[in-house]
């Protein structure tokens, strides 16, 4: 299974495609890239509505 970053990179080209894992004896499992990382940050994220900044002018 891939680790965390892997899994975050694999996310960048799209979470509906399947991930072949397969042991040395050629067994293998297939997921979705978002079953292996359900809670990803994907580039549709970006896309949401900003809320407006807060002013903290004069704040330290």
């Amino acid at each position: 299974v891939p680790c965390g970053v892997c899994r975050q990179s694999l996310v960048e080209f799209g979470v509906d495609w399947d991930m072949y894992m397969t042991k040395p004896d050629m067994t293998y499992k297939v997921m979705k890239v978002k079953e292996l990382l359900p809670l990803a940050f994907v580039p549709s994220d970006l896309q949401r509505e900003r809320l407006p900044a807060r002013n903290t002018a004069g704040h330290s």
